[in-house]
């Protein structure tokens, strides 16, 4: 599989859409929130990934504007001068908007852009917050973890391949890496695919469904969160990008370095992986009724849990402990290819 180096964008985009998305497991593994503790419980793995030069999209280019991938078709307003100064490689590594593009509360008085005006499209979304949340920092200067900036880059993947980013992402990575049932998901109950787990309360969510129907739109989060998978094409999807020699990757190892390379202002933030100095890859996220993460060690090992509940607190550390003792304790691996 040769790699090329426009698979940059994509790769990081798919990783957070993925996790930051609904799970997907197979029927048996519907658990219930009482059980869901319970030592029997067999983890599915899980993911995704890509996008770049095939289509002329380096990380200096500019997103917004009359000279940007996008040009001035959303919002009413004129753009401003940090709107302007967008580039993809600010939107990959959450450096575009500032808090007023983050994901949490803020002088704003509104929570993440992704998450407000239900009532708006996609296109309608990103006008009005182009037209009422100028970044509140320079764009490159500060990092501010946004699902809104992952939204706008799956809009510059629409608009360099005319193709609706769902079909692209399925037909031009996914498919092939052998994962064919990767989809975007639905916002209900009724909306769920065959072999898509029911969504449990957790800790904060008294109907998973009800904060969908209320206030999220999965359909319009697809490039930041929208996705629904199961474990074992997040990890099928891994083999393909963890820099091992054990299967081809479908990046180049410059392609790698750049995608786990950190940016200046967050050394533990690359283009859609959270990184450390010791080489190890990760992720997680969770929305109402569902939790997961996605790691890559320097050791060799990758893994991926997802779960169809929520959970706070010290909840990813631990499932990332757990891993690493079950590994810790395994002393002879089988020679088996499981992709």
């Amino acid at each position: 599989m040769k790699a090329t180096p426009q698979k940059n964008i994509l790769l990081a985009l798919l990783i957070i859409s993925v996790l930051s998305c609904t799970s997907t497991f197979d029927k048996a593994a519907d658990i219930s929130i009482d059980s869901w503790n319970s030592p029997d419980i067999k983890y599915i793995d899980n993911t995704i990934t890509d996008f770049m030069t095939m289509y002329d999209v380096p990380g200096s280019a500019v997103a917004i504007g009359k000279d940007g991938i996008l040009g001035t078709q959303y919002g009413t307003l004129p753009y401003s001068k940090h709107e302007k100064s967008i580039t993809i490689e600010h939107l990959l590594t959450h450096t575009a908007g500032g808090k007023a593009w983050d994901i949490s509360y803020s002088i704003f008085g509104a929570s993440d852009p992704m998450f407000s005006r239900k009532v708006m499209n996609q296109s309608e979304l990103i006008g009005w917050v182009l037209d009422t949340r100028d970044p509140s920092e320079s764009p490159g200067t500060t990092y501010n973890y946004s699902n809104f900036g992952y939204s706008v880059l799956g809009r510059v993947i629409e608009a360099k391949t005319n193709q609706s980013y769902e079909s692209y992402v399925q037909n031009n990575i996914l498919k092939p890496m052998g994962i064919t049932t990767m989809r975007i998901g639905g916002n209900s109950e009724a909306d769920r695919y065959p072999g898509e787990v029911v969504y449990h309360d957790g800790e904060l969510f008294t109907n998973p469904y009800g904060s969908f129907i209320h206030g999220m739109d999965l359909r319009r989060m697809d490039a930041h969160g929208g996705w629904i998978a199961s474990a074992i094409d997040l990890t099928r999807f891994m083999v393909h990008v963890d820099g091992f020699l054990t299967k081809p990757d479908f990046l180049s190892s410059a392609s790698i370095k750049t995608m786990t390379s950190p940016s200046s202002v967050n050394k533990y933030y690359a283009k859609g992986w959270s990184v450390n100095t010791n080489n190890k890859w990760g992720h997680n996220g969770s929305l109402p009724g569902t939790s997961g993460i996605l790691v890559r060690t320097s050791e060799g090992f990758s893994w991926a849990i997802l779960v169809n509940t929520h959970k706070n607190g010290k909840f990813f550390s631990e499932l990332d402990q757990m891993m690493k003792k079950a590994v810790n304790g395994v002393s002879l691996w089988p020679n088996v290819d499981l992709f």
